[in-house]
């Protein structure tokens, strides 16, 4: 009689039809892939806020542009003064109805976003990001704001890219603080 290996027996044996060493492998590795997912962990520092930063901006626009003003209500910080200044009937604490004037009466360009990068070469402070965005129009092109208020075409350059401030607040993770563009 001949001593039986370890390694034949793995070789030999089948589990669910695949060779018992196959099999043992990927079960390790769907029992750790479990377990590295059951416990996520969060990432902090300047790149997780970046993104959290940016996911916010981006939340904003995308609730405005589906009228959902509650919502961006929520992730606004910035002043409502110039809304409530064009919208002297409503009630200048309600930041819903304000928003929602400013994007379907005033002017403001409520679009979703197709791009967001960080402002590069800019200080900020620690808990304030700045993002160059560029808008999508309703039928998918690039917004742009063209020559204003009695400008001619070739006077002017038209502008696609827009500034915007987030800022990490005490109430909300971040909260942008730059109202919508505004078109005359």
């Amino acid at each position: 009689m001949r001593p039986i290996q370890v390694s034949e027996i793995i070789r030999t044996s089948r589990w669910f039809g695949l060779p018992l060493g196959l099999a043992i492998g990927l079960a390790f590795l769907l029992v750790s892939g479990c377990a590295l997912g059951a416990t996520p962990t969060r990432a902090t520092g300047p790149a997780s806020d970046e993104a959290a930063a940016r996911q916010s901006l981006v939340r904003f626009f995308h609730n405005l542009n589906d009228g959902n003003f509650d919502a961006a209500a929520n992730l606004y910080g910035g002043s409502y003064e110039t809304m409530a200044e064009h919208n002297p009937l409503i009630d200048p604490s309600d930041h819903a109805a304000l928003l929602k004037a400013a994007c379907t009466l005033n002017g403001a360009q409520c679009l979703e976003i197709r791009s967001a990068q960080l402002e590069v070469g800019v200080s900020t402070k620690d808990n304030e990001f700045t993002f160059i965005v560029e808008f999508n129009r309703a039928d998918g092109s690039s917004f742009s704001l063209g020559p204003c208020c009695g400008a001619t075409a070739g006077s002017e350059h038209p502008l696609s890219r827009f500034p915007f401030q987030v800022r990490k607040t005490a109430d909300q993770p971040f909260k942008v603080m730059t109202p919508p563009v505004y078109m005359p």
